[in-house]
């Protein structure tokens, strides 16, 4: 059959556009689940052997894009490579761009848009790039919603849209008009069940970025429910693993941290696999000194948190390395050390996370803690609530000086009675603490009420749990307050009717 030269050529050309734009598809086969496992575990190295043997066979297939864009940004966050950052940039720029030329029809399509502008967003708001993070935030807002629109059964998706519903929902009521101005919604109830849907979901996608769940749910959970056994109870169920997955570990041994339990933090960075198959966290030591601090181990914290400071090239927690590591001297009655080291809080890092706020005020005040106050803080901050009650019951009121150092006396008082139960006794050194302490620079009064909030919202008393948490929400100019507001936030919310 002969064919007209022009038919000819038409013909030609529309099989080159059908192979050119027909070609792409995203398909989350066993190799990339394998190679997306390995980096949560961060095995990065491993990662990138699975990521480049499904490159090599179907190049065509577009999900190792996410794989390659979670392992950068999880070397980026850990290892605050700021100059790899604008190569970062470029590179989602490009991975969105193929992704989104893809015309195949399925649900990673839109889902792979939506994540890498997740991942581009806490790669921004981890370099303090308060725009980038915003825009981003809002693109995989608006991407996943249209996901979940879609294909509303699609398990992987309700991971990462229930997290961005779940932290919008504690925005606080004076940024709220930002969200309304970029079409955002929030609702932390709702996102975290998001998240359990996919945990508990049994389709065939249930096993795609079900670590990721198992690592963001907890947090969701003591954070912003406001429920930290729950999120203790989520994480002894047995489903983590914490000795081969690092970011499982890593979830849970700050989820005991911050709740008192160093005990058990310690026993996951001890346990933890660090044969070299996994990616070196200098963070570790940083939280291995945390935890040796709140027991008092303070030469072994002293090394962890110098060995931290020492290899260390990024910026976050330095400054509050170095005010831990000046706390330490100082309470080794060392006044030379103390002061060299609060030096260098000002002279490395930088100010972004609150710690590191509260390490340069300080710093800056001349202001050293009273030993006794420091030293009950630590032991109830890693879980002695006895030895922080008879630390606190040798003190002497008149020993207190500045009305700061009495304002923490009534703080550290409320909070180990808390701690040992005793909520009624501490309620009123909580009331004592807001009086004495609201308008100072020190976060005393503002975490008082939000965990008379917290006291309140537990024996279901929830208008007064509101009026604790508004208490808080109003107190400005003190330390911690973006993280105080977060969780008053959010505990408001929760005192809302369903």
């Amino acid at each position: 059959m002969y064919l007209p030269r022009r038919t000819l050529l038409c013909t030609m050309l529309w099989c080159l556009s059908t192979l050119s734009f027909g070609q792409d598809r995203l398909e989350w086969n066993d190799r990339v689940q394998r190679a997306w496992e390995s980096v949560t575990s961060m095995r990065m190295a491993e990662a990138m052997a699975w990521s480049d043997a499904e490159k090599a066979k179907y190049p065509e297939n577009l999900a190792p894009l996410l794989v390659d864009s979670y392992a950068e940004l999880l070397q980026l966050f850990f290892g605050e490579l700021r100059t790899r950052y604008p190569h970062y940039q470029d590179m989602q720029y490009k991975r969105i761009k193929r992704i989104e030329a893809c015309r195949d029809k399925n649900p990673f399509v839109l889902f792979g848009q939506g994540l890498l502008h997740f991942h581009g967003a806490l790669a921004a708001i981890r370099f303090d790039d308060k725009w980038n993070a915003t825009i981003e935030t809002r693109k995989a807002y608006l991407l996943l919603r249209e996901n979940q629109s879609r294909y509303p059964q699609f398990g992987p998706c309700k991971v990462y849209f229930g997290v961005l519903t779940s932290m919008l929902g504690a925005v606080p009521n004076g940024y709220q008009w930002i969200l309304h101005l970029f079409g955002l919604r929030g609702d932390i109830r709702k996102g975290n069940r998001m998240l359990t849907d996919h945990i508990e979901g049994r389709t065939q996608y249930a096993q795609v970025c079900r670590s990721e769940t198992l690592i963001l749910y907890p947090y969701l959970v003591s954070v912003l429910e406001g429920d930290p056994a729950k999120s203790i109870r989520f994480i002894e169920k047995g489903g983590l693993d914490l000795v081969h997955n690092h970011l499982h570990a890593f979830m849970a041994m700050n989820i005991y941290i911050n709740n008192q339990r160093s005990e058990a933090a310690l026993r996951i960075v001890n346990g933890i696999d660090t044969s070299r198959a996994y990616l070196p966290i200098p963070f570790w030591d940083f939280e291995r000194g945390h935890i040796y601090l709140n027991l008092f181990r303070l030469k072994e914290a002293q090394a962890a948190l110098t060995r931290f400071v020492s290899t260390f090239k990024g910026e976050y927690y330095i400054r509050d390395a170095y005010e831990k590591l000046s706390w330490i001297a100082w309470l080794q009655q060392d006044t030379r050390r103390a002061e060299g080291l609060r030096a260098m809080v000002l002279q490395r890092g930088t100010d972004v996370s609150d710690a590191d706020k509260s390490a340069t005020g300080n710093a800056r005040s001349g202001q050293w803690p009273h030993p006794l106050l420091l030293k009950a803080r630590l032991l109830s901050d890693g879980g002695l609530q006895s030895q922080a009650w008879e630390t606190l019951q040798t003190a002497d009121s008149r020993q207190f000086r500045t009305r700061a150092e009495r304002t923490e006396y009534c703080y550290r008082m409320g909070r180990t009675l808390d701690l040992l139960g005793r909520k009624e006794e501490a309620l009123s050194y909580y009331v004592q603490t807001i009086e004495q302490g609201n308008g100072q620079r020190e976060y005393f009064a503002a975490r008082a009420a939000l965990q008379s909030g917290l006291i309140f919202e537990e024996r279901g008393e929830l208008t007064r749990a509101a009026a604790s948490y508004g208490q808080c929400l109003e107190m400005s100019g003190h330390e911690y307050k973006n993280s105080l507001d977060q969780k008053a936030k959010a505990g408001l919310q929760r005192c809302k009717p369903e």
